[in-house]
């Protein structure tokens, strides 16, 4: 006779063994990846900078690289933000233009979210977002500039906001580059 009670009770719990096995091995493996992602950090954390600065560039390229092979862990954002942390401090040691040194974080920060679909859409919008606060900006100060122009006396306030127009346009034409790029990912 055929006892299906035991059966079932067999099967159910071999599927339990199996199942617990396969997590154990997910975990290892998203362990094993964490860990290589902290070890990148580490080493662009106590990398010594030397008088190249193309050859700490392309260190940190390369790390970047490395940590897109390693792919997607349940962290992501955390790790990636610290990531970000340490190559910035780096760089920011490094005797680099302002304006270089925006366009080289920008190209590592988009070459880090090019392996993370989800992020780099949500970076894109923020993109958007962010030109869109700064065209209004820009806006607002237009308007304030226009009421100045009867007023003769207010020359050095005249300047003040021409001057922070002319910087939002260059921070709003970054951006807009940024998003270019983005978009042709």
């Amino acid at each position: 006779m055929i006892n299906y009670g035991i059966d079932l009770k067999n099967h159910v719990t071999n599927s339990l063994i199996q199942r617990k096995k396969i997590q154990k091995k997910l975990d290892q493996e998203e362990t094993k990846k964490t860990n290589s992602k902290k070890n990148i950090i580490s080493l662009i954390s106590n990398y010594k900078i030397g008088k190249d600065t193309k050859k700490v560039i392309q260190f940190i390229d390369n790390k970047i690289d490395e940590w897109n092979k390693i792919g997607a862990t349940k962290n992501a954002s955390i790790l990636n933000n610290n990531l970000t942390n340490v190559y910035t401090k780096l760089l920011e040691n490094l005797k680099i233009e302002e304006k270089e040194l925006s366009k080289i974080k920008s190209n590592f920060s988009i070459k880090l979210l090019e392996s993370n679909p989800i992020e780099l859409r949500n970076y894109k919008n923020n993109l958007i977002e962010e030109i869109k606060e700064k065209e209004k900006e820009i806006g607002l100060f237009e308007t304030n500039k226009s009421f100045l122009v009867s007023v003769k006396s207010n020359n050095s306030l005249r300047k003040q906001i021409n001057s922070k127009i002319e910087k939002l346009n260059k921070e709003t034409d970054l951006l807009k580059k940024e998003l270019k790029i983005i978009k042709s990912l």
